[in-house]
């Protein structure tokens, strides 16, 4: 009997372990099987805005720009992304939107507002 087939002998019998196919089944529909996946994690809006600095707006709209952009907003549509933009500028931004001399449909246009 050889070496291999007396460990064999001694050990029980078990299945050997297949840890691609797995991968690849729990990768999802990827259609390139070497992509790795994606990384998931929690991107938070940028800080409240002050109306009250306007020497930190234009930081404060490139901040929410990378967001947008990190977040995936941008992908959405464009009614949610003036939402969002609305709600992280807080209450007194819905005052000022509301004041503009803006139709409806221009309301629900990110680059619009």
């Amino acid at each position: 009997m050889s070496d291999a087939e007396e460990a064999g002998a001694s050990a029980p019998h078990t299945q050997p372990r297949r840890l691609m196919p797995q991968l690849q089944e729990n990768s999802g529909n990827n259609a390139n099987a070497n992509t790795p996946p994606s990384a998931t994690f929690t991107i938070q809006p940028p800080e409240a805005f002050e109306f009250s600095k306007p020497q930190q707006w234009e930081k404060w709209i490139r901040r929410f720009e990378r967001f947008r952009l990190a977040s995936n907003l941008h992908l959405s549509s464009e009614a949610n992304q003036v939402n969002t933009l609305i709600y992280c500028m807080g209450d007194e931004a819905d005052d000022i939107l509301r004041g503009q001399a803006l139709t409806d449909v221009q309301r629900q246009q990110y680059q619009a507002v």
